[in-house]
Formats: C-alpha cells, structure tokens, sequence
C-alpha cells in the first residue's frame, strides 16, 4: 500500500513522503481549460491488482484523509506582444510585454 494525493474525483498521484509530518505529491494536469478548485485529499489505501494501481473507493471513508483542503488550477501565462522587439546589444532597453499574467503575482523576463 501507498499514500496518495487525490485531485478532484478522477486525478490520483504518488505522494512522496518527506518525513514524519510532510509529504510531497506533484499536481497532474487538470481536464479543464478554465480556472478550477478541486478538494484535495490524502488517500491512505491504495491497492495493486494484476501490476496496475486502482483506487478501492468502496472502502471505507478512514483511508481517505478529506482536511477541506482545495487545490486551484489556472490558466498558463501567455505572451501576446512586446514592443519593441529590437534594441542595442549593450542592453537598457525596456520591453512592454502583453498577455495573459492575471494569476502570476511574480513574473520575470528572460531575455536570450
């Protein structure tokens, strides 16, 4: 058996734990294109039948931990333009860039 996070009703990772008190599960791609909040929970019984991982959700509710916790998807950035698209090798030049960064709160340019 394995612990495992659940992403909403259908995604279901590997939780990698960290130490006693934390453990690690990386976030699968999410079936919509809009922004969404899914429940995440901690899966405590997983079972391997015949080579291939299968969730038992006819078990009892004690091997899912449900905390109330949700986990947000969000569109990925998106530059649409920048201006201007030239300048001197020197360097100096500042460049408006527009697109889609509403859900970025930090956002660095890569320039080369």
């Amino acid at each position: 058996d394995q612990m495992r996070c659940e992403f909403g009703e259908n995604s279901v990772v590997i939780a990698r734990v960290l130490n006693d008190t934390a453990i690690e599960c990386t976030s699968p791609p999410s079936y919509t294109e809009t922004i969404s909040a899914v429940p995440l929970k901690l899966v405590l019984d997983w079972q391997v039948h015949d080579g291939i991982s299968e969730y038992q959700h006819e078990k009892a509710s004690s091997d899912m931990l449900d905390a109330g916790l949700y986990f947000e998807y969000y569109e990925h950035a998106l530059a649409l333009s920048v201006y201007p698209q030239t300048g001197p090798s020197c360097g100096g030049t500042v460049l408006q860039i527009q697109g889609k960064f509403n859900h970025y709160p930090l956002v660095y340019c890569q320039v080369g």
